[in-house]
């Protein structure tokens, strides 16, 4: 599979507007490291891409790699207006993003799995990752994480519960396009999330975990089953037993 790189000046142009510094760069050890030396201090909708992360991060200090030029990897910062114990959310907030973009882009059936997680899901395959999401807290703001599997083969995909748009498009996604289109629908959402109408029923119409039975691994090793009865303005996430969790590893089951 043939491999273009990302255009920097076409995605600059493109996302002036929303987004008024964005750096393309060839490679980095991680994103969310990176953006803290390149945009110092940093601004609002600070937008840093990489083509290659050799030491990519994840949730619970998981990591993952992708070959060069085939995945959309980058770190954008926020600096929300709204109360610190509402940040919690905005995993759920990106993660309904780029899945409301991605539909739109590729007319798949993409979901958002609690909470953090943007899958491809479809009757031959089931739920498939297409997509991370990580937030981290800097200062006065949030530096957000996103990376999307776009142009990969099957062999290089990082687990078998991975995927690829090109899989499943059957053909080479643009990943400027793809990104610019992505890159709006964030700031998009976040300003919604940012208005004071907005409720978490904005960002949870793609859910795949609303309402599915669940196994929660937590922090501590103990592991729990449950249905899945709310996702909460917090970004928690409330099984029918009234149990309450922030922090878990969530597999769907059938």
């Amino acid at each position: 599979m043939s491999h273009v790189p990302l255009n920097a000046i076409k995605i600059s142009q493109a996302l002036a507007n929303t987004y008024p510094r964005v750096k393309v760069i060839t490679e980095t050890t991680s994103t969310q490291t990176e953006i803290l030396q390149i945009f110092s201090p940093l601004q609002p909708f600070d937008l840093l891409v990489s083509e290659y992360q050799s030491q990519g991060r994840g949730r619970l200090n998981r990591t993952f790699s992708a070959p060069p030029s085939t995945s959309l990897l980058f770190s954008l910062y926020l600096q929300p207006d709204r109360n610190k114990n509402e940040w919690g959310v905005l995993p759920i907030v990106m993660g309904h993003a780029v899945a409301e973009s991605l539909r739109q882009f590729t007319g798949l059936s993409i979901q958002t799995k609690w909470p953090n997680d943007v899958l491809i899901n479809d009757k031959e395959n089931g739920e498939k990752k297409i997509a991370g999401i990580l937030c981290e807290v800097r200062d006065h703001g949030i530096i957000v994480g996103i990376g999307i599997n776009v142009n990969i083969d099957t062999v290089d995909l990082p687990v078998p519960t991975a995927t690829s748009l090109s899989i499943h498009m059957g053909a080479i996604v643009d990943r400027d396009k793809l990104l610019i289109s992505i890159a709006n629908e964030i700031h998009s959402q976040y300003e919604i999330w940012e208005s004071p109408q907005s409720s978490i029923s904005n960002f949870i119409s793609h859910s795949a975990t609303l309402d599915k039975k669940v196994r929660l691994e937590l922090t501590n090793g103990e592991v729990k089953e449950g249905i899945v009865a709310a996702i909460n303005h917090d970004g928690s996430l409330t099984l029918t037993s009234g149990e309450r969790f922030t922090v878990a590893d969530v597999t769907h089951l059938r």
